[in-house]
Formats: structure tokens, C-alpha cells, sequence
């Protein structure tokens, strides 16, 4: 019976398991294909346009299902019209259009100041965002933008979309500057890394998205657990651990040299300190609702909101670990991360929708991926 049983042909893999990419494609292009169309709305572009865009996009899906041998092209191709193109369009439109009021939030305004800031020989830590031009921005909350005054993320931020003059990220969030793509390509770039046991470029990589953005950090431990298992050793991720910190350094030790009081005063006691120099509790995270229950007596109050965001995160390592360690996989550290900066950030001093939506993305993609992986 055994003899037997041995000749039985492999279980084939679910029709999920096999289109499990064209899945994912169609439920991430949906809403991204609404937003550009408002996107197109708002610039007054001619209806054909969009029409068209989602036409094409409609005929690529068709043809990955039709024909498994065009799945890369056409991925591709559906990946530039509904992200690559908005964001090119942006740009275009930002230098050659001259209009009184632009598609642009605060924080990728803010972007494109430090990067002026920069090319000017101003120290963008410390500069005043208002009086360059911010303060013009409309702002919805009753209390004054904080980017009129603090540029609380670290230099990778503005340093890599230098070039282009607009934050990287993807259609109306990218727009808007409301997004933390940039530090997730390079946090999913490490782990792929780390797949393939190049556990030095994984260093580097990890070293440039903390240099982007602060919480990337918390990303560090979980994915050094899931190098450990691909087979990384003691010295080895020592090894990776020191080109990350080079990394690093590349990027913050000439804004602390070129002004460290301002550097540390826009990137941390800003973010974590009380009075006057202190990020204004809003959003709807445990900080607000310990405001609007009176713990909290105003939104500029001191708050141990620092160690609270130690304390969630060493909880999401140690289940992280106990985790990995029974073995590790790809879909369960998105999991973990997604987790790890849902949670660390509910307890801050603000919670935004836009952190919701990025742990909620990478747990999702870790879920599908992990529900989708061909048997």
C-alpha cells in the first residue's frame, strides 16, 4: 500500500494557487485604478484618457490569464500604467503646469522644500517651511501643520527622490506625500536579500530604509531572525549589521555635523518630548483616545509615549522569534512586520490612517501569500 500510494501523482495546486499573482494584481489594481481616475478628475484630463488607461489595464489582466508565457510583460506593463504613470505624470505636470492651487498635501510639499533646501546649501533640519512657502498649504486640522517647522524624517526621505523633485510612492498617495512606500520597498528589497542569502546587501538596505524613515528600526530584529534561519550564523550577521550602520552614517552624520541641535530637536524630541517642541497628539491611536478620555490634558502634553512603542514592539519580537524559529518564511515575517508597525505606532503620539493602511497591507499580503503558495 505504501508502493502504492508513492506512485499517486502529486495533488495539482488550486486555480487560486495558480493565478494567486492575477488575484493579487486585480484586488490591489481595482481601488489604485479609482484613484487614478480621480487623479485624472482632478487635472480636468480628457475622459478618453483614463477610459483608455483602464482598457489597456482590462486587456493586459486578460491576456496573463490567456497566455501564462506573457504573465511577466503584462505585469509589468499593468504595474506602469496604474503606479509608474500617475507618479510621472505628477512630476510632469508639477514643472510644466502652472496653475494657483496643485494636487500636493504638506508632506511631499514638504519633501520638495527640503530638497530645495538642500540645493541651496540650507539645512533643511531646523529651516522654516512656512515662510518658504508651506504655510500656504491648506490644512484642514485645528492646529498649525508641523511641518511648518520640523522635518521629523530622517534624510532618506528627500535624498532619494532628489532627482526627480517628488516623493516616490504611488498615485494619490505619492502625490499627496502621505505614504511610507519608500522605506517598504527597501525593508521587502532586504528580505528578498535575505531569501537568497545575500545577507551583506540585506544589511545595506536595512541601513538605508532606517535612514529613510525612523520606524523602520523596528523592522530590524524580525528580519535578522528570518536571516538566522536562511542560514546566516553569528559573524555573518554581525558582518551585515556593520554595513548597515555605514549605510547610516553615509546619511545622517552630515546633517548631524552640519547642525545637531536641529537635526535632534526635528527628529526626536519633536516626536517624543512635551511642551512647545512636541508633535500635537491627533489621529485616532491611543493617543487621541487618551486625550478625549481627559488622561491627557492637552495635545502637546509629555507622555511616555517612547516607551510604551518599546514595550509593543519587544512583545511583536519575542512572538516574532518564537515564531521564525519553528521555521521561517517570506509571507510570515510581512506578517510579523505588518503587525510590528500597526501596533508600535497605534501607541504613539499619532496614528493616521495612512499607518493603518501600511500595516494592514503588509499583514494582507502576507495572509494571501501564505493562503496562495502552490502546495
Amino acid at each position: 500500500m505504501q508502493l502504492a500510494a508513492a506512485r499517486l501523482p502529486a495533488r495539482s495546486p488550486s486555480v487560486a494557487a495558480q493565478h494567486a499573482d492575477t488575484l493579487v494584481l486585480i484586488l490591489l489594481g481595482l481601488p489604485t485604478a479609482a484613484i487614478d481616475w480621480q487623479i485624472a478628475v482632478t487635472w480636468a484630463v480628457p475622459a478618453w484618457v483614463p477610459a483608455a488607461g483602464v482598457s489597456l489595464v482590462a486587456a493586459l489582466i486578460v491576456t496573463m490569464v490567456a497566455r501564462p508565457r506573457a504573465k511577466p510583460v503584462a505585469t509589468a506593463a499593468v504595474v506602469a500604467l496604474l503606479y509608474a504613470l500617475p507618479v510621472v505624470g505628477a512630476i510632469v505636470r508639477w514643472h510644466l503646469v502652472a496653475l494657483p492651487r496643485a494636487l500636493i498635501g504638506d508632506g511631499a510639499y514638504q519633501t520638495q522644500l527640503a530638497g530645495d533646501f538642500m540645493l541651496h546649501g540650507v539645512d533643511p533640519y531646523g529651516a522654516d517651511y512656512g515662510r518658504a512657502g508651506l504655510a500656504s498649504a491648506p490644512w484642514a486640522e485645528t492646529f498649525a501643520s508641523p511641518a511648518l517647522h520640523h522635518l521629523v524624517t530622517w534624510p532618506g526621505q528627500f535624498l532619494f527622490p532628489l532627482p526627480l523633485f517628488l516623493v516616490p510612492g504611488h498615485s494619490l498617495l505619492a502625490v499627496l506625500g502621505d505614504n511610507d512606500l519608500p522605506v517598504v520597498a527597501l525593508l521587502l528589497a532586504a528580505l528578498l536579500a535575505a531569501q537568497h542569502r545575500r545577507f551583506l546587501l540585506m544589511g545595506v538596505l536595512l541601513g538605508c530604509a532606517i535612514a529613510t524613515k525612523q520606524h523602520a528600526l523596528l523592522a530590524v530584529p524580525l528580519i535578522a531572525v528570518f536571516a538566522t534561519a536562511r542560514g546566516a550564523d553569528r559573524r555573518t550577521i554581525t558582518r551585515a549589521a556593520a554595513a548597515g550602520t555605514v549605510a547610516v552614517a553615509a546619511f545622517l552624520l552630515p546633517f548631524v555635523l552640519w547642525d545637531g541641535a536641529a537635526f535632534v530637536r526635528d527628529t526626536v524630541i519633536f516626536l517624543i518630548g512635551g511642551g512647545s517642541e512636541a508633535y500635537p497628539i491627533n489621529g485616532f491611536g491611543l493617543s487621541a483616545i487618551l486625550l478625549s478620555a481627559g488622561v491627557i490634558h492637552g495635545a502637546r502634553d509629555a507622555f511616555p509615549f517612547a516607551l510604551l512603542e518599546m514595550l509593543t514592539a519587544l512583545v511583536v519580537w519575542v512572538v516574532g522569534w518564537r515564531w521564525l524559529r519553528r521555521g521561517a518564511a517570506i509571507p510570515d515575517v510581512l506578517v510579523l512586520l505588518g503587525l510590528v508597525f500597526a501596533s508600535v505606532l497605534f501607541v504613539s503620539r499619532y496614528f493616521h490612517d495612512t499607518h493603518l493602511l501600511l500595516g494592514a497591507e503588509l499583514v494582507l499580503a502576507g495572509l494571501a501569500a501564505r493562503r496562495w503558495r502552490p502546495a
